[in-house]
């Protein structure tokens, strides 16, 4: 079950913003697995994260602040043209 959850963040981590469809669809897949809040049998989230007692919740706010900081830190690094005059 470890592992299960290892993957999921993984995956959200590595395919965050990739373009190929193979890519997209393994982070949606993740990303819904993760933020599903649904109850449906023993392999959704909330119970893998429960049996390994382990609070959901603080998986996903780390991912979306991890999320904000990939997303601040390419603004940062973007290389931005001055615009023609």
């Amino acid at each position: 079950m470890a592992a299960m959850v290892v993957d999921a963040v993984r995956c959200y981590q590595t395919k965050f913003q990739t373009r190929p469809a193979a890519g997209c669809q393994e982070f949606a897949d993740a990303r819904a697995w993760i933020f599903s809040d649904g109850d449906n049998g023993a392999f959704c989230f909330r119970a893998v994260c429960d049996a390994l007692e382990v609070d959901p919740e603080n998986i996903r706010k780390g991912l979306l602040r991890w999320k904000q900081r990939r997303l601040a830190s390419e603004q940062l690094h973007m290389i931005r043209r001055p615009s023609p005059r």
